[in-house]
């Protein structure tokens, strides 16, 4: 089996890579609604997030964007194919995160991301939502 990769992008190569990740944050947004994708890319652009990229095989096959909140690293949007071949990488995720002095994780996500519980996350908060 191929080993997975994570990668974050730097913000000078945003603009060569958003191709690869955009439809990935799209479909996260079409399920989740919040930010746009369009919006994403002008927060990564402001370098007020930051865009993180799996590959299995030189195959992109996620997307997702964070940033810091006081100690708290934060997955805001996350969106992927064939997540069981990649997502051991959450542990490298910890490490980098630990090692920035980091004191927490977190996920933001659709009611789906409660498998996360396995993994020794918990419930911090509940969005709840309403169209009008």
């Amino acid at each position: 089996m191929l080993q997975p990769a994570l990668a974050q992008v730097p913000v000078e190569q945003l603009d060569h890579y958003w191709r690869y990740a955009e439809p990935y944050l799209r479909r996260a947004h079409e399920r989740m609604g919040f930010v746009t994708p369009a919006e994403w890319y002008e927060r990564l652009k402001a370098s007020r997030c930051d865009l993180w990229l799996v590959t299995v095989a030189n195959a992109i096959k996620a997307a997702f964007v964070t940033s810091v909140r006081g100690q708290t690293f934060t997955v805001e949007c996350l969106g992927g194919d064939d997540m069981l071949t990649w997502i051991d990488l959450l542990d490298d995720l910890e490490s980098q995160a630990r090692d920035h002095g980091m004191t927490s994780i977190e996920f933001e996500g659709r009611p789906g991301w409660a498998w996360l519980k396995r993994k020794g996350y918990g419930t911090r908060r509940v969005v709840l939502g309403k169209d009008l």
